[in-house]
Protein backbone atom coordinates (compact mmCIF):
# COMPACT_ATOMS: atom_id res chain seq x y z
CA UNK A 1 0.00 0.00 0.00
CA UNK A 2 1.42 3.53 -0.69
CA UNK A 3 0.96 6.17 0.97
CA UNK A 4 2.46 9.61 -0.07
CA UNK A 5 2.41 13.10 1.00
CA UNK A 6 2.52 16.35 -1.19
CA UNK A 7 5.95 18.27 -0.17
CA UNK A 8 5.70 21.05 -1.94
CA UNK A 9 2.54 22.01 -0.60
CA UNK A 10 3.83 21.09 2.43
CA UNK A 11 6.46 22.83 2.70
CA UNK A 12 5.23 26.30 1.50
CA UNK A 13 2.41 25.58 4.05
CA UNK A 14 5.15 25.72 7.02
CA UNK A 15 7.01 28.67 5.51
CA UNK A 16 3.68 30.85 5.12
CA UNK A 17 3.23 29.36 8.87
CA UNK A 18 6.90 31.15 10.00
CA UNK A 19 6.26 34.13 8.61
CA UNK A 20 2.68 34.75 9.83
CA UNK A 21 2.79 34.26 12.57
CA UNK A 22 22.98 12.61 1.15
CA UNK A 23 31.91 0.73 -0.26
CA UNK A 24 34.37 0.96 -2.89
CA UNK A 25 33.96 0.80 -6.48
CA UNK A 26 35.83 0.71 -9.58
CA UNK A 27 36.71 4.10 -10.87
CA UNK A 28 34.31 5.22 -13.61
CA UNK A 29 34.99 6.72 -17.19
CA UNK A 30 35.50 10.07 -17.29
CA UNK A 31 31.64 11.90 -16.07
CA UNK A 32 29.92 13.54 -19.34
CA UNK A 33 30.16 17.31 -18.40
CA UNK A 34 27.58 19.57 -19.59
CA UNK A 35 29.40 22.22 -18.81
CA UNK A 36 29.72 25.06 -21.28
CA UNK A 37 33.08 26.09 -22.70
CA UNK A 38 32.74 29.82 -22.54
CA UNK A 39 32.62 29.52 -18.35
CA UNK A 40 35.11 26.91 -17.81
CA UNK A 41 9.98 14.86 -3.37
CA UNK A 42 11.22 17.13 -1.61
CA UNK A 43 13.74 15.94 1.24
CA UNK A 44 16.71 18.02 4.09
CA UNK A 45 19.40 16.32 5.19
CA UNK A 46 18.77 14.21 7.82
CA UNK A 47 22.23 13.67 10.16
CA UNK A 48 24.40 16.18 8.16
CA UNK A 49 26.34 19.52 8.28
CA UNK A 50 25.77 23.03 7.36
CA UNK A 51 27.50 23.39 3.62
CA UNK A 52 29.03 26.63 2.61
CA UNK A 53 30.25 24.90 -0.22
CA UNK A 54 29.24 23.13 -2.91
CA UNK A 55 28.38 26.16 -4.82
CA UNK A 56 26.63 24.36 -7.53
CA UNK A 57 23.98 22.79 -5.50
CA UNK A 58 20.83 25.55 -5.12
CA UNK A 59 17.73 26.36 -4.01
CA UNK A 60 14.06 26.52 -5.78
CA UNK A 61 12.35 29.54 -4.56
CA UNK A 62 8.72 30.89 -5.21
CA UNK A 63 7.65 33.87 -3.09
CA UNK A 64 10.76 33.93 -2.01
CA UNK A 65 11.25 31.00 -0.07
CA UNK A 66 12.74 27.58 -0.20
CA UNK A 67 10.80 24.65 -1.40
CA UNK A 68 13.39 22.37 -3.66
CA UNK A 69 16.79 21.83 -4.48
CA UNK A 70 18.61 21.34 -8.09
CA UNK A 71 21.71 21.32 -9.18
CA UNK A 72 23.76 23.03 -12.15
CA UNK A 73 24.60 21.01 -14.88
CA UNK A 74 25.57 23.78 -17.38
CA UNK A 75 26.37 27.74 -17.37
CA UNK A 76 22.69 28.31 -17.42
CA UNK A 77 20.48 24.85 -16.69
CA UNK A 78 19.42 23.82 -13.49
CA UNK A 79 18.14 19.77 -12.73
CA UNK A 80 15.97 19.11 -10.37
CA UNK A 81 13.30 16.50 -9.68
CA UNK A 82 10.23 17.06 -11.67
CA UNK A 83 7.31 16.88 -8.51
CA UNK A 84 9.27 20.06 -8.03
CA UNK A 85 8.28 21.93 -11.14
CA UNK A 86 4.73 20.34 -12.21
CA UNK A 87 2.35 22.36 -9.95
CA UNK A 88 4.64 25.05 -8.72
CA UNK A 89 7.67 25.95 -11.02
CA UNK A 90 10.29 28.30 -9.26
CA UNK A 91 10.47 31.71 -9.82
CA UNK A 92 13.64 32.32 -8.91
CA UNK A 93 17.56 30.37 -7.99
CA UNK A 94 19.80 30.86 -5.36
CA UNK A 95 23.30 30.18 -5.31
CA UNK A 96 24.60 30.39 -1.97
CA UNK A 97 24.22 28.69 1.96
CA UNK A 98 21.07 30.27 3.45
CA UNK A 99 18.63 32.55 1.15
CA UNK A 100 17.52 34.33 4.55
CA UNK A 101 20.68 36.09 5.05
CA UNK A 102 19.81 37.58 1.39
CA UNK A 103 23.14 36.58 0.85
CA UNK A 104 24.71 35.14 -2.17
CA UNK A 105 22.86 35.16 -5.83
CA UNK A 106 19.03 35.21 -7.08
CA UNK A 107 18.69 34.37 -10.82
CA UNK A 108 15.28 34.32 -12.46
CA UNK A 109 13.97 31.60 -14.12
CA UNK A 110 12.69 31.73 -17.73
CA UNK A 111 11.85 28.38 -18.80
CA UNK A 112 11.16 24.76 -16.95
CA UNK A 113 10.95 21.26 -18.46
CA UNK A 114 8.98 18.04 -17.61
CA UNK A 115 10.46 14.50 -18.25
CA UNK A 116 7.92 13.69 -21.31
CA UNK A 117 7.44 10.50 -19.62
CA UNK A 118 6.90 11.25 -15.58
CA UNK A 119 4.47 9.90 -13.89
CA UNK A 120 3.01 11.96 -10.65
CA UNK A 121 1.46 9.10 -8.72
CA UNK A 122 4.63 6.46 -9.14
CA UNK A 123 6.97 8.98 -9.51
CA UNK A 124 8.68 7.59 -12.42
CA UNK A 125 11.32 9.52 -14.49
CA UNK A 126 10.93 12.72 -11.89
CA UNK A 127 13.65 14.40 -13.70
CA UNK A 128 12.80 17.92 -15.20
CA UNK A 129 15.35 21.07 -16.05
CA UNK A 130 15.50 24.99 -15.34
CA UNK A 131 16.54 27.33 -17.73
CA UNK A 132 18.50 30.56 -16.18
CA UNK A 133 17.77 33.84 -17.22
CA UNK A 134 22.01 34.70 -16.64
CA UNK A 135 25.12 32.75 -16.35
CA UNK A 136 25.40 31.36 -12.99
CA UNK A 137 27.89 32.68 -11.24
CA UNK A 138 29.80 29.12 -10.63
CA UNK A 139 30.96 26.53 -12.26
CA UNK A 140 28.39 23.38 -13.02
CA UNK A 141 29.23 19.82 -11.86
CA UNK A 142 29.48 16.67 -14.22
CA UNK A 143 27.20 13.47 -14.74
CA UNK A 144 28.47 10.04 -13.62
CA UNK A 145 26.77 7.60 -16.83
CA UNK A 146 28.16 4.78 -16.02
CA UNK A 147 25.99 1.67 -15.78
CA UNK A 148 25.09 0.32 -12.42
CA UNK A 149 26.09 -2.99 -11.30
CA UNK A 150 26.70 -5.17 -8.33
CA UNK A 151 30.08 -3.33 -7.09
CA UNK A 152 27.44 -0.13 -6.11
CA UNK A 153 25.57 -1.64 -4.16
CA UNK A 154 27.16 -0.43 -0.68
CA UNK A 155 28.97 2.50 -2.71
CA UNK A 156 29.31 5.64 -0.71
CA UNK A 157 27.40 8.96 -1.93
CA UNK A 158 27.27 12.70 -0.65
CA UNK A 159 23.74 13.83 -0.36
CA UNK A 160 23.06 17.84 -0.61
CA UNK A 161 19.83 19.39 -0.33
CA UNK A 162 17.92 22.99 1.31
CA UNK A 163 15.80 21.70 3.73
CA UNK A 164 14.47 20.48 7.42
CA UNK A 165 16.81 17.81 9.38
CA UNK A 166 13.36 16.10 10.04
CA UNK A 167 9.79 16.06 9.58
CA UNK A 168 9.30 18.11 12.89
CA UNK A 169 12.40 19.91 13.02
CA UNK A 170 12.38 23.94 12.69
CA UNK A 171 11.79 25.07 9.46
CA UNK A 172 15.69 25.57 9.06
CA UNK A 173 15.64 25.88 5.12
CA UNK A 174 19.50 26.26 4.39
CA UNK A 175 22.13 24.06 2.47
CA UNK A 176 23.40 20.85 4.44
CA UNK A 177 25.15 17.67 3.01
CA UNK A 178 25.58 14.39 4.86
CA UNK A 179 26.89 10.75 3.71
CA UNK A 180 25.10 7.21 3.17
CA UNK A 181 25.75 4.13 0.57
CA UNK A 182 23.69 2.83 -2.24
CA UNK A 183 21.73 -0.20 -0.64
CA UNK A 184 19.54 -0.91 -3.95
CA UNK A 185 18.94 0.16 -7.24
CA UNK A 186 16.41 -0.52 -10.41
CA UNK A 187 16.96 0.51 -14.30
CA UNK A 188 16.15 4.02 -13.67
CA UNK A 189 16.37 4.85 -9.64
CA UNK A 190 18.61 3.66 -6.40
CA UNK A 191 17.83 3.96 -3.24
CA UNK A 192 20.00 4.09 0.07
CA UNK A 193 19.27 3.91 3.97
CA UNK A 194 20.01 6.75 6.81
CA UNK A 195 24.31 5.40 7.15
CA UNK A 196 24.27 7.90 8.87
CA UNK A 197 22.62 10.70 6.75
CA UNK A 198 19.16 10.66 4.77
CA UNK A 199 17.28 13.32 2.94
CA UNK A 200 14.25 14.87 4.33
CA UNK A 201 11.57 17.80 3.27
CA UNK A 202 13.27 20.13 0.89
CA UNK A 203 15.69 18.27 -0.50
CA UNK A 204 14.16 16.86 -3.68
CA UNK A 205 15.85 17.77 -6.87
CA UNK A 206 19.19 17.75 -5.53
CA UNK A 207 22.05 15.74 -6.19
CA UNK A 208 23.68 12.38 -4.46
CA UNK A 209 27.65 12.55 -5.59
CA UNK A 210 29.81 10.30 -6.14
CA UNK A 211 33.39 10.06 -6.48
CA UNK A 212 34.81 9.71 -9.78
CA UNK A 213 38.81 9.54 -9.69
CA UNK A 214 40.09 12.76 -7.95
CA UNK A 215 36.70 14.90 -7.83
CA UNK A 216 32.89 14.16 -7.25
CA UNK A 217 29.83 14.36 -9.92
CA UNK A 218 26.45 13.99 -9.95
CA UNK A 219 25.21 10.16 -9.64
CA UNK A 220 21.11 11.11 -8.52
CA UNK A 221 18.77 13.45 -8.06
CA UNK A 222 16.46 13.18 -4.86
CA UNK A 223 12.77 11.76 -5.66
CA UNK A 224 11.30 10.27 -2.62
CA UNK A 225 10.96 8.97 0.31
CA UNK A 226 9.23 7.31 3.39
CA UNK A 227 7.29 10.33 5.19
CA UNK A 228 9.01 10.30 8.88
CA UNK A 229 12.48 10.52 6.71
CA UNK A 230 14.06 7.27 9.28
CA UNK A 231 13.64 4.98 6.63
CA UNK A 232 14.71 4.89 3.38
CA UNK A 233 15.40 7.26 0.49
CA UNK A 234 15.16 7.15 -3.39
CA UNK A 235 17.19 9.47 -6.49
CA UNK A 236 16.68 9.21 -9.78
CA UNK A 237 19.97 7.75 -11.55
CA UNK A 238 20.35 10.78 -13.78
CA UNK A 239 22.76 9.40 -15.90
CA UNK A 240 19.90 7.13 -17.32
CA UNK A 241 17.94 10.71 -18.33
CA UNK A 242 20.82 12.16 -20.21
CA UNK A 243 19.26 12.70 -24.00
CA UNK A 244 16.64 14.18 -22.12
CA UNK A 245 19.11 16.33 -20.02
CA UNK A 246 21.36 16.79 -23.11
CA UNK A 247 18.13 17.95 -25.17
CA UNK A 248 16.99 21.14 -23.42
CA UNK A 249 20.65 22.15 -23.36
CA UNK A 250 20.88 22.27 -26.95
CA UNK A 251 18.41 24.39 -27.59
CA UNK A 252 18.57 26.38 -24.47
CA UNK A 253 20.18 30.18 -24.63
CA UNK A 254 20.19 32.79 -21.96
CA UNK A 255 17.44 35.79 -23.14
CA UNK A 256 19.43 38.65 -24.48
CA UNK A 257 18.47 42.37 -22.86
CA UNK A 258 18.98 42.85 -18.85
CA UNK A 259 17.82 40.10 -17.03
CA UNK A 260 20.16 39.78 -13.60
CA UNK A 261 19.09 39.23 -10.25
CA UNK A 262 21.05 40.62 -7.88
CA UNK A 263 22.37 39.76 -4.11
CA UNK A 264 18.95 40.96 -3.03
CA UNK A 265 17.00 39.11 -5.21
CA UNK A 266 14.98 41.75 -7.17
CA UNK A 267 14.15 41.06 -10.77
CA UNK A 268 15.17 43.76 -13.71
CA UNK A 269 12.94 42.13 -16.43
CA UNK A 270 13.55 39.35 -19.21
CA UNK A 271 12.21 37.92 -21.96
CA UNK A 272 11.59 34.27 -23.69
CA UNK A 273 14.70 32.07 -24.34
CA UNK A 274 15.96 31.98 -27.89
CA UNK A 275 17.25 28.77 -29.69
CA UNK A 276 21.03 29.06 -30.45
CA UNK A 277 24.07 27.23 -31.64
CA UNK A 278 26.77 28.48 -29.25
CA UNK A 279 25.22 26.11 -26.06
CA UNK A 280 24.89 23.19 -28.22
CA UNK A 281 28.50 23.58 -30.05
CA UNK A 282 29.52 24.02 -26.22
CA UNK A 283 27.52 20.36 -25.09
CA UNK A 284 28.93 18.59 -28.04
CA UNK A 285 32.56 19.28 -27.17
CA UNK A 286 32.14 18.02 -23.59
CA UNK A 287 30.38 15.45 -24.68
CA UNK A 288 33.45 14.26 -26.94
CA UNK A 289 36.01 15.04 -24.21
CA UNK A 290 33.79 12.35 -22.12
CA UNK A 291 33.10 9.38 -24.56
CA UNK A 292 36.66 7.93 -22.86
CA UNK A 293 34.84 6.71 -20.44
CA UNK A 294 12.56 9.82 -10.17
CA UNK A 295 8.52 15.22 -1.40
CA UNK A 296 8.19 18.86 -2.58
CA UNK A 297 5.17 17.22 -4.43
CA UNK A 298 5.35 13.92 -2.90
CA UNK A 299 7.19 11.01 -1.08
CA UNK A 300 6.08 7.74 -1.34
CA UNK A 301 6.29 5.05 1.64
CA UNK A 302 5.37 1.03 0.36
CA UNK A 303 4.20 -1.09 3.13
Amino acid sequence: MNDRLPRPVLMLVLATLVTCSACAAPVDPAPVSLRKTTGTTRQAIVDGDDDDDDKAVVALLQGGKVYCTGVLITDSVVATAAHCVTQSPPEQIYFGSDPSTKKGTFIRVTTTRIHPQFDEDSLENDVAVVGLAETAPVAPLSIVTTEFDASFVGREIRLIGFGVTGPDAPNDLRKRSGTTSITSYTDDDFRFRPAPSQTCLGDSGGPALARVGDHEAVIGLTSSGDSNCITYGRDMRIGRYLPFLQGYAKAYSIPTGPSSVGSSGCSTSGGLPKRGSSAAAALLLALACAAIGRSCARRRSTT
